[in-house]
């Protein structure tokens, strides 16, 4: 691998393969992820996407290539809190699990300093802070499983900001979330991009939203159809052609 410049780039992805048995799901991804950055995945159904992040994450271990985060092997990364995650689905859960709000986000600062440890005043100071960015500060003593899904997804946010990571990835975080409640929710991954500088890593099958609000879309179809801009991406590859199976290998890369 190529000497990782650790101040801006935060995930280096070289040559990943990965098969579940006899088939292939990924085949040479290579991409990186530099700080500040805003990233759309999109690609059709099967493509391989959240196996990708999976590996970005540590979840999976490729068949071939390698994954760096923050200039080291992901198989000797320590520091995991520098990471948030809002995986797929996250209100598939028991709602009639007796938690409130604030206790929910509490859990991210469980997974910063320990399941054991004493919440001092800087946790609960943490706590408003990250539910006032997501607008749920007024919300904080009710049972989670009261809310409204959309609700519910700021407070999973929430939770991973509670961790104070330096990027949050994103699976789907809108599957099953009207429009409107939608709208909201990018708003706040733009707010918590542009305004606080956070990296964010967003899987969506919301075309249109990733060639609005990310700075920069890679397309997965089992090897990386196209990386680069949102302009470079609708302009090479517009919607049908990506997802009727029509799919062009396209080479893009992006300055920095």
């Amino acid at each position: 691998m190529q000497k990782i410049d650790i101040p801006r780039t935060m995930i280096e992805v070289k040559d990943i393969s990965f098969s579940y048995g006899p088939d292939e799901i990924l085949s040479n991804i290579s991409l990186h992820i530099e700080k500040g950055d805003y990233l759309g995945i999109v690609g059709p159904n099967g493509s391989g996407k959240t196996t990708l992040l999976k590996i970005m994450l540590g979840l999976l271990r490729p068949a071939s290539g390698l994954v760096a985060l923050f200039g080291k092997d992901v198989s000797n990364f320590k520091e995991w809190p520098k990471i948030g995650y809002v995986p797929q689905k996250v209100t598939n859960f028991d709602a009639n699990f007796p938690v409130t709000v604030k206790e929910v986000v509490m859990m991210g600062r469980y997974a910063r300093r320990g399941l054991f440890h004493e919440t001092t005043v800087q946790d609960e100071r943490l706590v408003r802070q990250v539910l006032e960015q997501v607008e749920m500060w007024e919300h904080r003593d009710r049972l989670i499983g009261d809310l409204s899904g959309g609700q519910q997804q700021r407070v999973f946010i929430a939770r991973a900001l509670a961790t104070e990571p330096e990027i949050i990835f994103l699976d789907e975080p809108t599957t099953g979330i009207d429009q409107k409640t939608q709208n909201g929710f990018y708003s706040l991954l733009r707010k918590l991009n542009r305004e606080l500088h956070l990296t964010l890593v967003l899987i969506s099958h919301d075309i249109d939203m990733i060639a609005r609000e990310a700075k920069h879309v890679a397309c997965i179809n089992r090897t990386l159809v196209c990386y680069g801009l949102p302009a470079e991406f609708l302009k090479y590859n517009s919607a049908t052609d990506i997802f009727s199976g029509g799919v062009k290998i396209i080479a893009h890369k992006h300055d920095h």
